[in-house]
């Protein structure tokens, strides 16, 4: 062993085996903080829409209102700004244009910051990442500016009311945390091999914490993200996912839950409910598919038309639009993560506006229709723009929208026809459907949906309720979702990013380049454009080579930049002995010319 030698210990020998564990404690540590950072400034800035606590206006609603607060979530404590103002509760035109204009703001801040100083901010960097992952670099990407720019950005943008997500940004910004501390670890400054490992480690932390769900996490970079996964960095990953997780119930933004959705049910599911969990994994299928599909037409469209001038213009349009629509309805105009918590509990823990009063249960399904369907477009329309955005909790909204609508109506169901033959295992002065639960199969099933993930969706679902009851239920709905997702394209929303953004990943699981012969995916050489390694002298200036067509020449470089839109250009020797010596990025490129 290093750290020990003739048989002494020896403190850099130490070190040395030392550094793996330190680095991996370091970036958990940080990616908790940065988390739970996240986690408290999008709640109290998501409140600031609807006002303020009027004994300590620095806490949230939840904690201000902390078991006095009403069907709506309100308390006397809380001040909307119609009392703050006016000193009258209720004032809803004046509670609209708060509601409006405080989105707006916090969404367009969101967008300036990002346009002007870090543009790598914007989206959800799950793409990118596994690019990176993949052994590609995209210089500055993961680099500090970015970071701070995504951790003051992603809160602004959340709690901004646009139909976007923290979790996929949440893997961004935990490989940027990741990818700072190798710096000052010697073994691992120029390794970019082991430096993955611990990109790896990072992108399970941040699934982790998002969640809270450490185990789930490790699963998704290994299911989802990583490309080279061995056992050391399995292990690794584990380690950091439970030091961010420790860290995170530390600094309690949950305020005591262990998770952000903490739910528990206390009855069993029923054979029949099987054919209802089919229906859900079928929702959730179609609907991821649809979502792809329209979203990638939208992003298309953004990139030919005048949109693509005027991204922040794009933002604050959205938003404003968003927020004044949205307020009509209270399942779109509650916060959405506080939106699936009562979506996902039992009736017996909380009654939320009036969503267990089966004297409006009507009603109650149209306003669940409504915000679905409002949801979905929102979700299509607004994924892609310039602001920290992931699609986890858009996905998992209207899938929970649609499971609450489904459980309701079965329930329904089963309460007016208690003799039916399919309800016959029910005990007929019991409950025996659980809408929360349908509203939780849902959620993971249009999760499942976009991101054609099974196991670790699976095992997160497991971490949130904390009980084995609902795993064969989770997994049929995953299974079906699958089948139906790929039945209409295989790969899920990162894969599609990554083919329509022309990132250089290649897909270890990629079947169809299986038998073909290696002209049929490489350039000709007559069609080649490369650099010669010497001889670009200014004295050659507009000489184009024979066959392959090697510039030798700085102004007809920078001609070249203008004219071809090629990723980057191999480099040869000379243009005698055409042997390959390496490969320059656009990008380097023009860096390099100034």
């Amino acid at each position: 062993m290093a750290a020990r030698r003739q048989g002494r210990w020896d403190p850099i020998g130490l070190f040395e085996d030392a550094q793996s564990w330190l680095l991996v404690f370091l970036v958990g540590i940080t990616i908790g903080f940065a988390a739970s950072w996240i986690d408290i400034v999008a709640a109290w800035l998501t409140d600031v829409r609807m006002g303020f606590c009027g004994t300590d206006w620095y806490l949230p609603k939840n904690v201000c209102c902390t078991g006095i607060h009403d069907r709506d979530g309100g308390c006397d404590d809380w001040w909307d700004w119609g009392y703050a103002i006016f000193g009258i509760r209720h004032l809803y035109p004046i509670k609209w244009v708060f509601y409006v204009a405080i989105s707006t703001i916090l969404a367009g801040s969101c967008t300036v910051l990002v346009c002007q100083l870090a543009p790598y901010a914007a989206g959800s960097g799950s793409p990118e990442i596994k690019t990176i992952l993949g052994g590609f670099i995209i210089k500055g990407y993961l680099g500090i500016e970015t970071l701070v720019i995504k951790l003051v950005g992603l809160p602004l943008a959340v709690s901004s009311g646009l139909a976007i997500g923290k979790e996929g940004p949440m893997i961004h910004v935990a490989c940027c945390i990741g990818n700072i501390f190798p710096r000052f670890f010697p073994k691992y400054a120029r390794n970019e091999a082991r430096k993955r490992e611990i990109l790896s480690a990072a992108a399970a932390t941040g699934v982790g914490v998002a969640f809270g769900a450490p185990i789930g996490g490790v699963l998704f970079s290994l299911e989802e993200l990583s490309s080279y996964f061995p056992s050391k960095t399995l292990l690794r990953s584990y380690f950091c996912a439970l030091v961010g997780s420790v860290t995170l119930q530390v600094v309690d933004p949950y305020r005591g839950k262990r998770v952000m959705y903490q739910v528990t049910y206390t009855r069993n599911w029923h054979y029949f409910e099987l054919i209802f969990f089919v229906v859900l994994g079928v929702f959730g299928g179609l609907s991821g598919a649809l979502f792809i599909r329209l979203n990638m037409l939208a992003q298309a469209y953004r990139q030919s038309s005048w949109l693509k001038n005027y991204p922040m213009r794009e933002v604050v349009s959205i938003a404003m639009a968003t927020a004044a629509l949205c307020y009509f309805d209270i399942f779109t105009r509650v916060d959405s993560s506080e939106l699936l918590e009562y979506l996902f509990k039992e009736c017996n823990e909380s009654d939320f506006f009036g969503i267990c009063d089966k004297s409006t249960t009507a009603s109650t399904i149209f306003l669940l229709v409504f915000a679905l369907l409002l949801r979905i477009s929102l979700s299509i329309i607004t994924f892609g723009v310039k602001v920290p955005a992931g699609i986890f909790i858009p996905s998992m909204v209207w899938g929970a929208l649609f499971g609450r609508m489904l459980g309701i109506i079965v329930e329904s169901w089963q309460q007016a026809h208690k003799t039916f033959p399919l309800f016959s295992t029910c005990h007929p002065e019991e409950p025996c459907v659980t809408p929360g639960m349908y509203a939780l199969l849902g959620a993971i099933a249009a999760l499942g949906g976009v991101t054609r993930l099974t196991l670790s969706l699976t095992v997160i679902m497991f971490e949130l309720t904390g009980t084995l009851d609902y795993i064969i239920p989770c997994m049929v709905t995953l299974m079906v979702t699958k089948l139906v997702g790929d039945f209409f394209g295989k790969g899920g929303l990162t894969d599609i990013l990554i083919r329509w953004k022309q990132y250089p990943y290649l897909d270890p699981h990629d079947e169809e380049l299986i038998g073909l012969s290696a002209e049929k995916v490489m350039t000709p050489a007559s069609e080649l454009v490369c650099l010669t390694g010497t001889g670009m002298t200014v004295d050659i200036i507009g000489k184009y080579l024979t066959k392959t067509r090697c510039l030798v020449s700085i102004i007809v470089l920078d001609r070249l930049l203008h004219e071809m839109d090629f990723k980057g250009f191999p480099v040869i020797q000379s243009t005698e002995d055409k042997i390959l010596i390496g490969y320059i990025s656009r990008t380097d490129l023009r860096n390099t010319l100034g």
